[in-house]
């Protein structure tokens, strides 16, 4: 099943790119960022073919998965800006992300602080390798 899921995003984004070129790049990249799960893992390795065959040059590559990123990560911000936590707890399960989750890194005297300065990161290899939420294979 998940070969199936694979082989139709990598077709999706190749078309797309072979199309679109740097701009296909930058869309593809920037759907990524607004954590929409399109994996950059294959986004970025086709351009980089492209560009050992000639098709594309490195700096643009580059220069589009950047700009690709940073403007796709604009909604992702702005929800958690406007929506907050009630944002989070509506939608985080999208994203495996539970209400314990999010209780453990605002709350509790650890936690942040309203106001603070402080970032959180989640990523995806810490998401997909908690106990009891890993991805399910069929």
């Amino acid at each position: 099943m998940s070969e199936k899921i694979i082989a139709a995003l990598a077709s999706f984004i190749i078309a797309v790119i072979s199309a679109g070129g740097y701009a296909g790049i930058a869309l593809l990249m920037g759907i990524e960022s607004a954590c929409i799960p399109l994996p950059s893992e294959i986004i970025m390795p086709f351009a980089g073919y492209l560009v050992h065959t000639g098709q594309l040059k490195l700096f643009w590559v580059a220069t589009a998965g950047a700009i690709g990123c940073n403007l796709g990560s604009i909604p992702a911000y702005w929800l958690g800006a406007w929506g907050g936590r009630p944002a989070v707890e509506r939608f985080g399960r999208f994203v495996m992300l539970s209400r314990h989750d999010l209780d453990r890194v605002v709350g509790g005297e650890h936690g942040l602080q309203a106001g603070s300065h402080q970032v959180v990161v989640v990523d995806e290899q810490h998401l997909n390798s908690r106990p009891g939420h890993a991805p399910s294979e069929s």
